[in-house]
């Protein structure tokens, strides 16, 4: 069965509404931060509603329980340059991420849990100093999340700053974890950043890409056959007295459950684009392809 013969290549074309779910969810991202960005020259960013709601501080969370500014804060920015340069750094590290086989999934996964724990994280600090009124807003925490996962995949990847000085995405992960240390530890005095939420989005990336906890990896194991006494059972070998079966003259029908397979993944490439199949499922095409040509 040809790829033009699946059910799915029969299917209508898509609307205007399908870059949706086609396009990778770094856009999505930097979409709902733009519009969250209009939304607040609106409403006017020092407004009750908008502190009250998209404003992240010790005092919100730990005494009025507004747990929702962990979140909602990672979205928000009154800055122009503020938010031209998170998005701009968010959607080159989600390039680099998108592009070594991490999912949707994967992305919406470490920008919320980056963005939480960076909210935490500048929370903690402030509730030790005593800070507890000072709000903060802004994607840094989630887009230090995205540039720490990329470094560790990609180290010597280089990121032209400022598009004139070639800098490997390790050098810059290190230079501005080491300025956020010094930030977070009053070197700098106040200069207005929160330099632990971005430490804490980083420590966020550092964790999900280290141990592989991406939504994606978790893949179904599978079974062992054990036998009694706890050895597993060894593989069948034909008698020595069998002949040899003759070699197929044309492709063996290829079996069910590789057909199956086969079709989710045609689907996935057709929803999501090649760039969101792992490893595994890359190189289980590319078997079949050589095993089953036709």
């Amino acid at each position: 069965m040809g790829l033009q013969d699946r059910d799915f290549m029969r299917e209508p074309p898509p609307g205007a509404g399908a870059w949706l779910k086609q396009s990778p969810a770094y856009v999505h991202l930097i979409a709902i931060n733009v519009a969250v960005w209009v939304l607040m020259l609106f409403l006017g960013g020092e407004s009750s509603f908008a502190r009250a709601n998209f404003f992240v501080s010790p005092s919100g969370v730990f005494e009025d329980f507004r747990v929702w500014t962990l979140v909602t804060s990672a979205f928000t920015h009154l800055d122009l340059m503020h938010i031209a340069l998170n998005m701009l750094l968010l959607y080159y590290m989600g390039q680099i991420l998108h592009a070594r086989g991490w999912s949707n999934g994967d992305l919406w996964t470490l920008y919320l849990a980056a963005g939480v724990g960076g909210s935490l994280a500048f929370c903690g600090l402030g509730a030790a100093r005593g800070t507890w009124f000072t709000p903060a807003i802004g994607a840094s925490g989630a887009v230090y999340g995205f540039l720490i996962s990329g470094a560790l995949i990609a180290p010597n990847l280089r990121l032209y700053l400022w598009g004139l000085l070639p800098l490997p995405l390790w050098g810059l992960a290190i230079g501005y974890t080491a300025l956020d240390l010094m930030g977070a530890t009053g070197q700098f005095g106040s200069d207005q950043i929160a330099h632990a939420a971005h430490l804490g989005g980083a420590a966020v990336g550092l964790v999900v890409t280290r141990f592989d906890l991406r939504p994606s990896r978790r893949r179904r194991r599978p079974k062992l056959v054990v036998l009694d006494g706890g050895r597993a059972a060894p593989p069948a070998t034909p008698p020595a007295s069998r002949p040899a079966a003759p070699a197929p003259s044309s492709s063996p029908a290829i079996d069910n459950a590789t057909a199956s397979r086969v079709d989710e993944l045609l689907r996935k490439i057709k929803r999501e684009g090649l760039h969101a199949l792992s490893d595994e499922e890359r190189q289980f095409l590319e078997q079949a392809s050589r095993r089953y040509p036709r």
